[in-house]
């Protein structure tokens, strides 16, 4: 069935020794703070040298406030021995569960807030199936995060990076130089974020030896990973990696880097890390810091401003790390050592474009930029670290610590907000009137052989009787199967001048020949409480007395067809009443149906946005009108204004700031354009994506005054092609402003 569940998967991004303190940005970081750990490591569980108990207390000796051990699957037969051996436990440190789910073709970490059974991963595994692996971590509220990607000693990662992945290593102690080589998974990450996908960064020291050789060159916390969390739980640490609010220092005790930006020019810089700016063409001002540990900072002296196309050679490796920092500290009288001088740049879409140079204690650093979407923009921080030995030196490279990016207009995993789209038909016939089939052949025909997610069965109540009437909601009771599929019935008010009329979740029926007026039909539709559609608008010469709005049952008409048989969007004759009938009062969202009196199908769809698949939640979307026309059969769209949904109305903002819109798209065939527009069909805003396939998604502003917008998206009809159209469209509901 297609149970669409919009992006569930998270998609998601891929992502001094200093013994100064710090510049702190002058952020509004409210409710919430910076902790730090180590989420990969291994015990003598897997191929550790040590004991649980002895990496326990190491990790507690370096102030972490989480931990995972992540001992390999494979070691323990796919049973996480590690997690019930006695010693995995702490008074400091919050403790993780994790797993290296482990294959030849890729590592990946998995990690949850409790004990859980990995026995549906241990399968994957075996299967070498990382997609299955992916949804049985979710199922078990756990994270699913890829271990050195671009690993060149063992185990890159060779799935495709499926939407479902929940972060990515980008900084892993084994490979720990992540600067431009043929081995860096920073190359990686930023390819990833350039397509557009929200990757969230971690890294991990992937600990095997306290004792042994490996344990002079690095150990726990080498590197550390920060998160921005509401509390120091399981849960929240958690929660924190997912909304992508982490960023990645060298070591425990080395500073990290601090990147806010002020998302409504108030002068408070609220977004953090993670963060998802709504809009093109903005002018944004960005805060970049450094705080040491524990998260204090102060102002220092002014940064010295670099040329960034020298920082973004020092970045590529093309510039030497020396050469560059001698070359500032003959220029900074006030230090005459390059060892302390420390370079922060600013990556936008994989090139410098701001850097600094300072010594001492760290100032603070603003810039302004443009933005437009599908912009991302993350910080590293450059120098010497404070490690002994040339070895050390060379190992850690240049890079000191690290951000996850800031984002502008990119798919928001959480803007779904619990919602999923289910795709099916809303109008069809059998031979009870004038159609094929009986209503049992028409359910089990949508159910198995279309594959709707929802169908009903609406015949004509001219040409029915008591006894078709009762056996049509029989086999729908009969082959409703909430979360597989819903099945419903209603009937087809059909007057031949005034226009046809469908009815949802009544107890009996009425037709044109007992109802011979619309006004009398409208008086049985408000006693009988009926959910009502305007079926094929303009077929019938009087147009439903052209849309003459009756307050007496506005609440019970929830839509209006603008796709009808095999004509739909694109084509336009139904479309074109869509703006006719909501500047004439009504309240309805668009629907596109078959209107099939055989068994068979189109691409067209009305898609239903609810929580789940039931009979009752997809009736309660009916009488929100949270619906959308589509010509194509799995284009997934959300309209929000907040947390309001398509169908809804929100109060205009009392102190006159615009209204912004989120809105965002998910299809296989190319997205070439969105448009908001108003109930009148005029054209508000408009954009062409930069990208168009994947997830997309457009975050447009409206002045705040009455009215009602809402979205057409169109895609390019590259697979479908069942109507000829060289094009396909989506249609929202409006969200009304008052």
């Amino acid at each position: 069935m297609q149970n669409h569940r919009f992006f569930r998967p998270v998609l998601a991004g891929v992502l001094v020794c200093v013994c100064c303190l710090i510049a702190g940005a002058a952020s509004a970081q409210t409710g919430g703070q910076w902790y730090k750990g180590d989420l990969h490591a291994h015990s003598l569980h897997s191929d550790g040298d040590s004991p649980v108990e002895t990496v326990i207390t190491e990790a507690e000796s370096l102030g972490f406030d989480f931990f995972a051990l992540t001992d390999h699957d494979g070691n323990m037969n796919g049973i996480p021995t590690h997690w019930d051996d006695q010693a995995y436990a702490s008074d400091m440190v919050t403790l993780l569960y994790g797993v290296e789910w482990t294959t030849g073709q890729g590592h990946a970490n998995v990690w949850a807030a409790t004990p859980f059974d990995y026995t549906p991963l241990w399968t994957a595994n075996q299967n070498n199936d990382a997609e299955a692996a992916i949804a049985e971590a979710h199922a078990q509220n756990a994270l699913f995060s890829v271990n050195h990607p671009a690993a060149y000693l063992c185990c890159p990662w060779e799935y495709p990076f499926h939407d479902g992945i929940d972060s990515l290593e980008v900084w892993n102690a084994m490979y720990r130089i992540p600067n431009f080589n043929p081995w860096a998974a920073g190359q990686l990450w930023d390819s990833l974020l350039m397509a557009g996908r929200m990757l969230p960064c971690v890294g991990g020291s992937d600990t095997h030896q306290l004792e042994d050789w490996q344990s002079s060159l690095y150990g726990l916390g080498n590197p550390t990973t920060w998160v921005y969390a509401g509390d120091n739980s399981p849960r929240a640490i958690l929660d924190g990696i997912k909304a992508g609010r982490t960023a990645i220092s060298y070591a425990p005790d080395a500073p990290r880097l601090d990147f806010t930006a002020d998302r409504d020019n108030d002068g408070r810089f609220e977004t953090l890390i993670g963060g998802n700016l709504p809009g093109t063409g903005r002018t944004v001002t960005f805060n970049v810091g450094i705080a040491d540990d524990d998260g204090a900072g102060s102002s220092g002296a002014a940064a010295t401003e670099l040329n960034p196309f020298t920082a973004d050679a020092l970045r590529r490796g093309v510039l030497p790390l020396d050469s560059i920092l001698g070359d500032i500290a003959e220029k900074m009288a006030q230090h005459d050592r390059s060892d302390g001088i420390r370079i922060a740049v600013v990556i936008k879409n994989n090139k410098v474009i701001k850097a600094w140079a300072f010594a001492g204690e760290p100032p603070e650093m603003t810039f302004t930029d443009t933005t437009r979407d599908l912009d991302y923009y993350r910080v590293e921080l450059y120098g010497k670290p404070c490690v002994d030995g040339p070895v050390e030196q060379l190992l850690y490279g240049r890079v000191l610590a690290m951000t996850g990016p800031i984002y502008v207009g990119f798919y928001d995993p959480d803007t779904a907000g619990g919602m999923n789209m289910y795709f099916g038909n809303l109008h069809s016939h059998t031979a009870y009137s004038d159609g094929e089939g009986t209503p049992e052949e028409a359910f089990a025909w949508a159910r198995d052989v279309a594959g709707y997610d929802f169908y009903a069965v609406t015949d004509h109540a001219e040409k029915i009787g008591i006894r078709q009437w009762r056996d049509t909601g029989d086999q729908a009771d009969a082959f409703n199967d909430n979360g597989t599929f819903v099945a419903m019935r209603g009937f087809e008010w059909s007057h031949l001048l005034a226009g046809h009329i469908n009815v949802y979740n009544t107890d009996w029926y009425v037709s044109s020949i007992t109802r011979p007026s619309l006004w009398s039909f409208y008086r049985w539709l408000d006693w009988n409480d009926g959910l009502a559609q305007f079926n094929h608008p303009g077929r019938e010469p009087f147009v439903f007395h052209d849309f003459n709005h009756m307050p007496r049952v506005a609440d019970n008409f929830f839509a209006v067809e603008t796709g009808n048989k095999d004509i739909g969007n694109n084509d336009g004759e139904y479309l074109a009443y869509y703006p006719e009938a909501l500047e004439a009062g009504w309240m309805l969202a668009p629907a596109s149906n078959q209107d099939n009196h055989s068994l068979k199908t189109n691409t067209h769809r009305t898609v239903i946005v609810a929580p789940e698949l039931s009979r009752a939640a997809l009736l309660d979307a009916m009488q929100h009108r949270r619906l959308y026309s589509s010509d194509d059969p799995d284009i997934e769209v959300i309209f929000r204004q907040g947390d309001t949904w398509m169908g809804g109305t929100v109060n205009s903002p009392a102190d006159g700031s615009p209204v912004t819109f989120t809105i965002a798209v998910k299809d296989d065939e190319p997205v070439t354009h969105f448009a908001l527009k108003d109930t009148g069909g005029n054209v508000v805003a408009e954009k062409i994506p930069a990208v168009t396939t994947g997830t997309l998604q457009w975050c447009p502003e409206v002045p705040a005054q009455a009215g009602g917008y809402y979205v057409q998206v169109t895609s390019a009809n590259t697979i479908d092609k069942d109507n000829g159209q060289a094009q396909q469209l989506a249609v929202t509901a409006p969200i009304w402003i008052r």
